[in-house]
């Protein structure tokens, strides 16, 4: 019984100075308000299980990932239920992560990256008026092709790089595009035309996320930038998911990474991967479906926690393009 005792009082001590040096030489990341009130507001139909971008046009819609054919789905906000899908015409569906509109035209990004090895990405304009035609089914795209200028090499190795990329939104004459970096858990933005062809991305800025984004949405009446990621902690055969939502707001022109920005940490270990604006300062999320939950969408009340006013203190020219 001694030495059994005394054997746990020096397990307990090494224990305990193991926790302190390890908590000292490790950046606290956790130091963010959390939101516990997601309001929940719908499981997505059974096919839909890896949502990974919304847009709100006349309703939600969402797609796949991949592993799915080129469609676009307008799903319920009130009930599992799927109301319409349209179909992409002759092109194939390799990675789709985000999507975004700018009231004329929707984007499609076909931007995921996860070996770095893609040089060159894409991105789908299809015209909304063909879009929300009720007998609808198949559309044209046209394609707006781009690299990154800072990307020389390509072949990393799965989940060993800085060039993924799966967030996208639009203000003005542009698209704007987030990396999702795998190595350094920080972001890159970038801005790119809107014409069909092939572009080379202009870096704008960087900004360190703590964690990798997934998602992207722009509030065009206050003008705030969302981005939305996660953290992974694998244990053994379980990936644990830990979300969160960056808000960007009164920044200078549109270098949104220069003004003010707040972290909101959410307590649900979910893959969340699509956002979007909705209206009064609200986002639509989404999860994928996995060992946590099936893919579902959620409501996030992102105006409560900025500081007014929201918007830039000096608004750019709608054009930037050409540079």
């Amino acid at each position: 019984m001694k030495y059994r005792l005394r054997y746990f009082l020096i397990l307990a001590v090494v224990t305990f100075l193991g926790v302190c040096c390890k908590s000292k030489g490790e950046k606290p990341r956790n130091n963010y308000p959390v939101e516990d009130s997601l309001l929940f507001k719908t499981a997505l139909p059974w096919h839909i299980d890896e949502s990974s971008g919304l847009v709100y046009i006349h309703g939600l819609w969402t797609h796949n990932d991949s592993g799915d054919d080129p469609v676009v789905y307008q799903v319920s906000t009130s009930k599992r239920s799927m109301l319409r899908s349209v179909s992409i015409k002759d092109i194939r569906m390799k990675d789709w992560e985000d999507i975004t509109h700018d009231g004329k035209y929707m984007y499609i990004g076909d931007t995921g990256n996860n070996s770095g090895s893609r040089y060159h990405l894409l991105i789908y304009k299809v015209p909304i008026d063909s879009l929300l035609k009720e007998k609808t089914r198949y559309v044209d795209a046209e394609e707006i092709i781009f690299h990154f200028p800072d990307q020389t090499d390509y072949y990393p190795g799965s989940y060993n790089h800085n060039f993924d990329c799966e967030a996208l939104i639009s203000v003005g004459d542009s698209l704007y595009i987030f990396s999702k970096n795998h190595k350094n858990m920080q972001c890159r933005m970038y801005a790119l035309p809107k014409s069909p062809g092939v572009h080379t991305a202009r870096l704008i800025d960087t900004f360190n996320t703590d964690g990798m984004i997934t998602g992207a949405a722009y509030d065009p009446d206050e003008q705030v930038v969302a981005l939305l990621g996660y953290r992974v902690r694998d244990y053994l055969v379980v990936r644990s998911f830990q979300p969160f939502v960056w808000l960007f707001y009164q920044y200078p022109g549109r270098d949104f990474f220069r003004g003010k920005s707040k972290r909101i940490n959410i307590p649900k270990a979910l893959q969340m991967e699509g956002i979007c604006y909705f209206r009064d300062g609200k986002f639509f999320i989404s999860n994928e479906s996995g060992s946590q939950g099936d893919g579902a969408v959620y409501l996030f009340d992102g105006g409560k926690w900025l500081e007014e006013p929201t918007r830039p203190l000096h608004p750019p020219p709608d054009t930037i393009y050409p540079q």
